[in-house]
């Protein structure tokens, strides 16, 4: 090393001019490690050098370890790439929705959840080429583990970014999935029970009040044209008719939902549903199908 890094050599020649001649391992100078960290110090032709980054690698992994104990957002966020944060985001706005758990921020639900699961953090299969590594988690209570690909990214002007999207991307779409069959089961529930606070919860302001009668159960014509047709008239019509309805098709990445019904032997739909952010949550936008009942 030391005829081949000539700033190494320079070091040991100015503090450890004796450490030149030394014949054994005991005699080489010992240098603080973060000299390795901050300096570019090789023995091999730079086009031979493979950069070893377990130690930044772990190191990241090692913090958001600490964010998940102290609860520390901005430490948790710092680990990760944008793209990560957004979808790790998104996750936890869904999940506070199924859960109806409110009066806590997104990084807030994440970390709880995190801690409350007793998870600890480790890599495994560090590939310094592809940039990859395989995440363990742990739970400290049980010793059950999992395993999951991560990637890092290097950050402009150094340092690397963990990339978790690739898992994070299908751990989406499951909970989109659940939120859309959630939904679809409430307003089956609420046309049984002909419920105006329950639909009106899991509808859209506009579906309400536009077509609440959205798979065309009801006569195109109300009984009596002189008596104003309330909410609670539509639905007791509704829930009469004994309607069910199930999920044909659904696309998670636009949160739509294809439905159709039944009604005593007559078929209805199939029709499409939009999930969209209606007053702070989550409701079905039925507004599409509210054109006139189409012909017998």
């Amino acid at each position: 090393h030391l005829q081949r890094c000539a700033p190494y050599a320079n070091m040991v020649e100015r503090l450890f001019p004796a450490g030149a001649q030394a014949t054994t391992r005991a005699e080489v100078p010992y240098l603080p490690v973060r000299l390795f960290k901050t300096l570019e110090l090789r023995s091999v032709p730079e086009a031979e050098v493979i950069k070893t980054l377990s130690a930044e690698w772990k190191g990241l992994i090692d913090d958001a370890n600490t964010a998940i104990d102290t609860q520390d957002g901005d430490l948790f966020w710092s680990v990760f790439t944008k793209e990560s944060q957004d979808l790790f985001t998104h996750m936890a706005e869904i999940d506070m929705a199924l859960s109806g758990t409110e009066n806590e921020t997104p990084i807030q639900h994440i970390l709880k959840q995190q801690k409350d699961f007793n998870v600890v953090y480790s890599l495994e299969d560090e590939d310094h080429v592809a940039h990859t590594a395989t995440l363990v988690a742990v739970i400290r209570t049980t010793g059950e583990q999992a395993r999951f690909p991560l990637k890092f990214v290097e950050k402009e002007g150094g340092g690397w970014l963990a990339d978790y999207t690739e898992v994070l991307a299908v751990r989406l779409g499951n909970l989109k999935e659940s939120l859309i069959r959630r939904l679809v089961a409430d307003l089956d529930k609420a046309l049984h029970t002909g419920d105006p606070a329950a639909f009106s919860a899991a509808v859209t302001a506009a579906t309400v009040s536009g077509c609440p009668d959205f798979m065309h159960v009801l006569p195109a014509a109300p009984a009596n044209p002189k008596k104003p047709v309330t909410l609670a008239d539509q639905l007791a019509g509704i829930k009469k008719s004994g309607i069910d309805i199930s999920i044909d098709a659904l696309d998670t990445a636009a949160m739509k939902a294809t439905v159709s019904g039944k009604a005593g032997d007559k078929a209805l739909g199939p029709i499409d549903l939009s999930f969209v952010e209606d007053a702070g949550k989550v409701r079905i936008d039925a507004t599409s199908a509210c054109s006139p009942a189409p012909a017998p």
